[in-house]
């Protein structure tokens, strides 16, 4: 007996988006572990990627968690819709395989994460933007941007795309640079660095600028990723034990300094 026609749809909709509902689905459960815990929010260094809380911090794999953070609900389903809206034509992408797409994901979270801190700290400490030393992010939308510019690049140099449906061609390339740059203008609490870390990122992906990065690497760094964000957790957990009792010796009397964080709230990456 043949399924009804929505149902099938829905299934065969489903069946081009596994690895994004996986994503997905990891996106949701971190939105919902951050709600459903008062400790966890905007101030905490560890979801938040800035200066103070990679560099300064020496903790590398906060630019690679915070994209994976949504602090609002109108945030993550943003997010979501255009996870959802890219994934078919993302996940054809090396014969249609899962592992393939997570792990040009992944390569895509890396290394925009990377430019992003890395385009902070040009813009802070070497030509003296003090906007950029305050600048926080978080979200999963570099990587979506990330999606699109490698889909452009990867379909060559004379593929193109009418603006607006109008007569006038661009090349192809143009596309995710003028709904970053809409993007800005409409939401003024987007990151436009983040953003335009994913559009490079997903260039250098597609141009095979970080084939270093095998499953193997990647899998590695995950797992040095974890076990970092474990030591700081259990090194928070003793610094609040020492705060709150100072008799115990275990990391002296003083109390933790808020100073090294900016108390705004991030700038959010859409």
């Amino acid at each position: 007996m043949p399924l009804p026609l929505p149902l099938a749809t829905l299934l065969a909709a489903l069946s081009q988006r596994k690895g994004s509902i996986l994503i997905g689905t990891l996106l949701t459960s971190i939105f919902a572990r951050i709600r459903n815990d008062a400790n966890l929010g905007p101030e905490d260094p560890r979801l938040v990627a800035s200066l103070a809380s990679v560099v300064d911090a020496r903790s590398p794999w906060t630019a690679v968690v915070a994209q994976l953070v949504h602090f609002s609900a109108d945030h993550l389903a943003l997010n979501l819709v255009a996870l959802w809206q890219l994934a078919p034509a993302c996940e054809v992408r090396g014969k249609g395989e899962v592992t393939t797409f997570l792990y040009a994901s992944f390569q895509l979270l890396t290394l925009s994460g990377a430019l992003f801190i890395g385009g902070l700290f040009l813009a802070a400490r070497r030509f003296g933007v003090a906007r950029a030393e305050s600048t926080r992010a978080v979200g999963y939308s570099a990587v979506l941007f990330g999606w699109m510019s490698l889909q452009a690049a990867e379909a060559g140099p004379h593929a193109v795309f009418r603006l607006f449906g109008s007569p006038l061609k661009l090349p192809a390339l143009f596309s995710p640079l003028l709904l970053i740059f809409a993007t800005s203008l409409l939401i003024p609490n987007a990151s436009l660095g983040g953003h335009l870390a994913g559009y490079f990122a997903g260039l250098a992906v597609a141009l095979g600028g970080i084939e270093w990065l095998t499953p193997g690497l990647a899998v590695t760094l995950a797992l040095w990723g974890l076990a970092g964000a474990l030591f700081w957790k259990k090194a928070a957990e003793m610094e609040a034990a020492a705060a709150s009792d100072p008799e115990s010796g275990l990391l002296g009397s003083s109390s933790p300094s808020s100073s090294s964080t900016p108390s705004s709230t991030p700038r959010i990456v859409l």
